[in-house]
């Protein structure tokens, strides 16, 4: 008997330090949230695929396109791409120190 595929949910959590989790809305780019902190950031487009953002010199530098953060093998069947569902940003705090925990939920479509 064939069994119907399930949704897996998948949920990442960035930790970092005195950075900050921003919407981003541009005409040009399909980016849903990014995770920000002085020299660098992490785009997010709406499939879970990451890239990274230099904020070095004067001016934002993409290091590289989309591909994806996370995957998972299920029944040798490997799922890449997940749709955001929600994104959010709190407050951080361990023996090491304070900052900001980035949390990411997304959903794989089979």
């Amino acid at each position: 008997m064939k069994t119907k595929p399930h949704k897996y949910i998948m949920h990442i959590v960035l930790f970092a330090a005195a950075t900050a989790l921003l919407p981003v809305s541009t005409a040009n780019s399909s980016v849903v949230c990014t995770a920000e902190g002085p020299k660098l950031s992490v785009q997010f487009d709406e499939l879970c695929r990451s890239r990274v953002v230099s904020k070095i010199s004067d001016s934002s530098i993409i290091l590289g396109g989309f591909s994806p953060s996370e995957s998972i093998t299920i029944n040798g069947q490997c799922y890449k791409d997940f749709k955001v569902t929600e994104h959010s940003v709190q407050p951080w705090k361990d023996s090491i120190g304070k900052g900001k925990e980035f949390r990411i939920i997304a959903s794989s479509p089979a």
